[in-house]
């Protein structure tokens, strides 16, 4: 098993918010456990070649999760059996040897012949390789027998015996296999050994924090459970609070952050205390913090009369004398920056899970950022890519309404004569010019970042009771055609609001054709209005539209407003009540159904007045 000294640099390379690939092969190729696990992941030849351009084709922001992996498949389990220290800088010494060997002999694959022998000296059977099944196959025969045969296996037959029977019989196996005296086999085991420590020292092992994995192991466990957690939010703003919930959990208590705005600027917006809201001058503040984001490097912050008065107040409402400020990055970019309380007795590891949170954050933040900015782009794309069209089709769509507004025009010119003509006219023509000012929205396209904020409505002053007449008027032909009778209960006099006219008309005229097509044949339909309504502590009117047909069920209770596929056939979109029902939103209203079995249907609008 790998010794605690690889564990612990493995540990580390690992728990960095980006892996460096040359690192990570350096110490792979040193220990047969991690190189055996990296090339079964990697699905690669065993080749330095192979084996680095497989690390070097995961993508960067991979690496780090694929290494956290496997560090659970190399960490020891119990009571399992484990190399000495020695014993494991015994087998590496003998696969340099072996590496040597084959390399004065002419072999051009000497680094491979460490990295196949380091294996199959440490018991690894990787059969699909070649020299690695007949490695295995070929241990322990006769050396006698060995003479010609490969140079791998002539190389791993002396370091074999080297490490299972001693030095004196390794260099007589190889004098008869290599026809190197005794001097010659002493100057190549120098020679391996001085190769074996730089090995070691190029992989960064370091013997004297042999015993650190464990602390680093149960770091990344803590970290890796609050990343799923983290990984689950969507949006900035929850992330910050979780940021906060988790550093409780982590730190026992609670650090700022500061997050760099559009104006480069840092702001501090996770507190409750009067440094809520606090903002920092990117460029020219003084604080540690905004020094730590502009250079990008962490800093310490020291209660003195040195430091800047804001850090100072930071380190009074963390309660305490110093703190770390640690940068938030997400890939290259920094973000901001996290500033935890420290302490003497745990500053050691405290740092190192510090570290690791402020990479796991800002890793999710910019996640978030590179999501909505990906949304944004995609939006802007479907933008330039229908505007055109959808131009084009309001255009042509407006070519026939224009002719059916000129021929309204000669109608009311011809029948001037004809006073029972002109309101009828009149309305059918104000109809004609609100499609067309429907069809004119569908070209005005909001940008990507306004797209989810409705359009306000315009407010002026109206008699409510001449739109519904107006209404009424309208689905008074369809109307008719059905048997339905239609009339209005409106207040006496004019009903003054202030409001959208055509908001109205387009909510009435959709809950009324709704109306007429549910009531069939025969029935009757009622508009209504009412002054002097208060809900919710404001005064306004109410509409309500009344009919006395079958009523709805509780199915289509359940779901009104929410936009659904019609079941009327050709001409209904599925849409009228969900339209209706964000209008009436729109307009600052509210709108409820009464419905009962058999006894009809009412649909009450309440509309508060806007002055």
């Amino acid at each position: 098993m790998t010794p605690d000294a690889v564990l612990s640099r493995y540990l580390e390379l690992a728990s960095a918010p980006a892996v460096d690939a040359d690192a990570l092969y350096r110490l792979l190729a040193i220990d047969a456990d991690l190189l055996q696990r990296w090339i079964t992941a990697l699905d690669c030849t065993i080749s330095p070649v192979s084996i680095r351009a497989a690390l070097d084709s995961i993508p960067d922001d991979q690496r780090p999760g694929l290494a956290r992996a496997q560090i659970w498949s190399v960490v020891p389990i119990g009571n399992a059996a484990r190399l000495g220290l020695d014993q494991w800088r015994a087998v590496l010494v003998a696969s340099c040897l072996a590496e040597l060997l084959t390399a004065e002999l002419g072999f051009g694959e000497s680094e491979a012949t460490r990295l196949r022998v380091l294996l199959a000296g440490s018991g690894v059977h990787l059969a699909r390789d070649p020299l690695m099944a007949e490695l295995s196959e070929f241990r322990g025969v006769d050396p006698a027998l060995m003479i010609d045969a490969h140079p791998v296996l002539r190389a791993f037959a002396v370091s074999e015996s080297l490490e299972h029977h001693g030095r004196a019989q390794a260099a007589a196996i190889a004098q008869e296999l290599f026809a190197l005296d005794s001097a010659q086999f002493d100057q190549r085991m120098q020679r391996a050994e001085r190769r074996a420590a730089e090995l070691i020292e190029a992989a960064g092992v370091s013997f004297d924090a042999a015993d650190a994995w464990f602390e680093s192991l149960w770091i990344q466990a803590q970290l890796a459970a609050f990343s799923m957690v983290m990984g689950r939010e969507h949006e900035t703003a929850g992330l910050e609070r979780l940021g906060r919930q988790i550093s409780r959990a982590l730190f026992a208590h609670e650090p700022r952050i500061f997050l760099v705005n559009a104006a480069r600027t840092l702001v501090e917006g996770t507190g409750d205390d009067d440094l809520a809201d606090l903002k920092l001058a990117l460029t020219t503040s003084p604080s540690k913090v905004a020094i730590a984001v502009r250079d990008g490097v962490d800093a310490v912050i020291e209660d003195g009369v040195e430091a800047s008065i804001v850090d100072r107040q930071i380190l009074r409402r963390l309660h305490a004398d110093g703190a770390m400020v640690t940068v938030l990055r997400d890939r290259d970019e920094v973000l901001g920056a996290i500033v935890f309380r420290m302490t003497d007795e745990d500053a050691s590891q405290s740092a190192t899970l510090m570290a690791g949170f402020a990479a796991e954050l800002g890793h999710w933040m910019g996640v978030l950022r590179r999501g909505a900015a990906s949304l944004r782009e995609g939006l802007q794309a479907y933008r330039l890519q229908h505007e055109k069209r959808l131009r084009e089709i309001v255009h042509e769509a407006n070519n026939p309404l224009s002719i059916v507004h000129n021929y309204l025009h000669i109608l009311e010119l011809r029948l001037k004569d004809h006073p029972e003509t002109h309101e009828p006219l009149r309305l059918v023509s104000a109809e004609v010019r609100r499609a067309a000012s429907i069809l004119r929205k569908v070209t005005e396209f909001p940008s990507p970042e306004t797209l989810v904020t409705p359009s306000e409505p315009k407010f002026s002053q109206l008699d409510l009771n001449k739109v519904v007449s107006g209404v009424l008027e309208l689905i008074g032909a369809s109307a008719s055609r059905a048997s339905v009778d239609v009339s209005g209960q409106l207040e006496e006099g004019a009903l003054l609001v202030t409001s959208n006219s055509d908001r109205i008309t387009q909510v009435l005229t959709n809950l009324a054709r709704n109306a007429v097509e549910a009531l069939g044949e025969g029935g009757s339909l009622v508009i209504e209005t009412h002054r002097g309504v208060y809900r919710a502590g404001r005064a306004g009117v109410e509409l309500v539209v009344r009919d006395d047909g079958p009523g709805l069920p509780a199915a289509v209770l359940r779901q009104i407003y929410e936009p659904k596929v019609s079941t009327k056939g050709a001409g209904h979109s599925g849409l009228g009540l969900h339209i209706s029902a964000r209008l009436v939103t729109e307009l600052g209203g509210a709108i409820d159904v009464r419905t009962a079995p058999g006894k009809g249907t009412a649909f009450a609008i309440f509309l508060p007045d806007m002055a």
